[in-house]
């Protein structure tokens, strides 16, 4: 293996790894426990956390995808040709690329305006001295647990089917 295919593979898959696990942290931990708690604090949570989350996902995700694409490129001699339904390695590369893209849409296009949303709310809540977020809250953190949730399936396949090419 190539100095610059380690590389390359390292990158891709540590970006991988911030994306999944991104996703499952605030999924599973963040989104729900924001439910819960007093709707001052919540709206003081996302005032102060701001859009870090945004741009981590934002940057995990797309390093993902730019890296990804520069390893196969590597891997395959620049030859996307070979990437075919007629081999296992090129279903499962094109399978997850296609779990990996749906992901990064649903991520960019929907998620994370959900979350510029709720910024926007508890920003404008605590200039306002408004206690919570407002009536619209509670509908957009589901929202965005919902698509956390969604990411992780999504990302989970891409998993399988990227560790997969390995091995058939």
């Amino acid at each position: 293996m190539s100095l610059l295919i380690a590389v390359l593979a390292y990158v891709h898959i540590l970006a991988a790894v911030g994306w999944l696990g991104g996703n499952v942290f605030f999924g599973f931990a963040v989104a729900p426990a924001l439910r819960l708690m007093n709707p001052s604090v919540a709206a003081e949570f996302f005032a102060k956390v701001g859009s870090r989350p945004r741009r981590f996902f934002t940057a995990t995700s797309t390093l993902t995808v730019v890296f990804g694409v520069l390893l196969l490129y590597e891997i395959l001699g620049g030859d996307f040709g070979a990437l075919s339904f007629s081999n296992s390695f090129g279903m499962f590369i094109m399978l997850g690329v296609a779990f990996a893209v749906v992901a990064y849409l649903e991520g960019i296009l929907v998620t994370s305006p959900k979350a510029a949303k709720l910024e926007k709310m508890a920003i404008q809540a605590q200039a306002s001295g408004q206690q919570g977020l407002g009536p619209e809250a509670p509908s957009v953190l589901r929202g965005l647990g919902l698509g956390s949730a969604i990411g992780v399936v999504l990302l989970l396949l891409v998993l399988v089917f990227m560790v997969s090419a390995g091995f058939y």
